[in-house]
């Protein structure tokens, strides 16, 4: 499968980003193989690594993003790519983590974002502090966060992705075609554009009905589904916009939820492994209808090939590069899974499916 990337110019360089920030500001990434006369290509044929950090070690999009960038140093022998985590998770534990990748020198980092270190940024500046203070390219990878001094970002396009699972709805809401929404859009700027691309969609949708929604800006995620299960027992469907409830359930939350609701499923903007086990077969279908998420794989690979037009000082490198998301149900998964763990550098990820995908894990790909 062909994925497409966009990017999308800023107008001008910001003055306060060191000068490595200031190579390479053309729009569309991948036109032109980098400069072999360049500074930064001298760097990286001597190994000066490109290190990509991951938040915390748990996290369910890490595995493949860590795979996807060990596979594009696999295909360019040449350039030397590192992938780290903290061992907890914790602010202090990715600092030391950060400290230490530092120490040296790397020529750009990959740092993994994720919606929790957004939610509470104190410790995401300052660590963008210790890279600034560096000289050291920066890329983000993950959740967007505007800061000037990131360089570039990488990421999954949620608001298209908000779209693309509405406009979805129809099939997965059969025969009864209502829904309960959850969502933040009061919770900022990201969360609402979020929102509004999903009920901009959703009008389109003839026969669509959503009974009740609900915004916990940045709040509760499962009472607000629970209570609206209690008022709508035969609602059909759930919807949320932040898959966070699902990929950290309470113990024993959805069994109360199908003493409220016996027949609902959700639908939720991730396609982690996770999740997976939870969308069933096209036989014995499970709770969740739909997953919409990327091939987690092609955002480490991106964030390198990123990195490596910016510091070899290619005319073509774009600020910002969003890998498109996928609706995976049922009938799909095994398919996706299978491209998702070649996009990952072949991370094995039978353990989500009962071992019913063969694959087989590429070095480092684990």
């Amino acid at each position: 499968m062909t994925v497409r990337r966009s990017g999308r110019s800023r107008s001008a360089v910001r003055s306060a980003l060191p000068s490595l920030y200031l190579l390479g500001l053309a729009l569309v990434i991948g036109c032109e193989p980098p400069r072999d006369d360049h500074p930064g290509s001298a760097k990286l044929k001597a190994g000066v690594p490109i290190i990509v950090v991951g938040s915390h070690p748990d996290d369910p999009h890490w595995p493949a993003i860590r795979g996807g960038a060990l596979r594009y140093a696999q295909a360019v022998p040449t350039v030397r790519v590192e992938c780290v985590t903290p061992s907890r998770d914790t602010p202090q534990a990715l600092r030391d983590e950060l400290v230490r990748v530092l120490q040296r020198q790397p020529v750009a980092v990959c740092l993994h974002v994720t919606a929790q270190d957004v939610a509470e940024p104190t410790a995401l500046r300052a660590n963008l502090d210790r890279i600034a203070r560096a000289a050291t390219l920066l890329i983000t990878v993950g959740v967007q966060f505007d800061d000037p001094r990131i360089f570039a970002h990488v990421g999954a396009n949620l608001p298209e992705s908000a779209e693309l699972l509405a406009d979805n709805l129809p099939g997965l809401l059969t025969p009864r075609r209502t829904c309960v929404l959850v969502h933040r859009a009061s919770a900022g700027p990201s969360a609402a554009n979020l929102y509004n691309r999903f009920r901009s969609a959703v009008r389109r949708q003839p026969g669509v009905v959503i009974l009740q929604e609900a915004d916990v800006g940045g709040g509760d995620q499962a009472a607000a589904i629970e209570e609206l299960l209690t008022l709508y027992p035969h609602a059909a469907l759930v919807v949320t916009l932040d898959p966070t409830v699902w990929l950290e359930p309470r113990p024993d939350w959805e069994y109360r939820l199908r003493r409220a609701n016996p027949g609902f499923r959700f639908a939720t903007l991730s396609a982690a492994p996770p999740l997976w086990g939870r969308l069933g077969t096209p036989a014995a279908p499970g709770s969740a209808a739909a997953l919409v998420g990327p091939l987690d794989g092609e955002l480490g690979y991106a964030a390198v090939e990123l990195a490596v037009r910016a510091v070899s000082g290619s005319q073509s490198v774009s600020r910002e590069c969003w890998i498109p998301c996928e609706v995976v149900t049922p009938a799909n998964l095994l398919d996706f899974a299978r491209r998702y763990s070649a996009a990952a550098g072949g991370l094995d990820v039978s353990r989500y499916l009962g071992g019913s995908v063969p694959v087989t894990t590429a070095p480092g790909g684990g």
